[in-house]
């Protein structure tokens, strides 16, 4: 829908990885994502415990995975909706930029002249998504 966004941090977005949109396709294909870093795993002493290393699933499913090159240190990554963080040092910056999508999505109403209904009119990458909306 036009403005939801789907965001997660460090070990959180694990959830994203076999999550499918409305048409099947996997959400993170071709998608520029993060999360915590098989290095930081290793470094956190966690490898084994997890059943899956996020960096390396996420490369397994098409994601485009990116991380910084110094473990522990704040990383966002956003592409269209999908925001994610690599670690815990990224949380205020994903919802430093939660907070910035939102309010570029904030609705224009204006009204068509010939029938007087409400339009929802929204500028966002380079053009205006409208929808009709009612107001009951």
């Amino acid at each position: 829908t036009l403005n939801k966004i789907l965001s997660g941090v460090c070990h959180g977005v694990a959830g994203f990885i076999d999550t499918k949109d409305k048409f099947g396709n996997l959400i993170v294909k071709n998608k520029k994502v993060t999360g915590f870093s098989n290095f930081e795993d290793k470094l956190a002493e966690a490898i084994e415990h997890l059943p899956f290393l996020l960096e390396t699933e996420f490369k397994n499913v098409g994601a485009i995975y990116r991380k910084n090159l110094i473990p522990f240190t704040s990383r966002v990554e956003i592409d269209g909706k999908l925001i994610t963080g690599q670690n815990p040092a990224s949380a205020k910056a994903i919802g430093k930029a939660v907070i910035k999508r939102l309010k570029a999505w904030q609705p224009i109403y204006l009204t068509k002249d010939k029938e007087r209904q409400p339009i929802t009119a929204v500028w966002r990458n380079g053009g205006w998504s409208a929808s009709y909306d009612s107001f009951s």
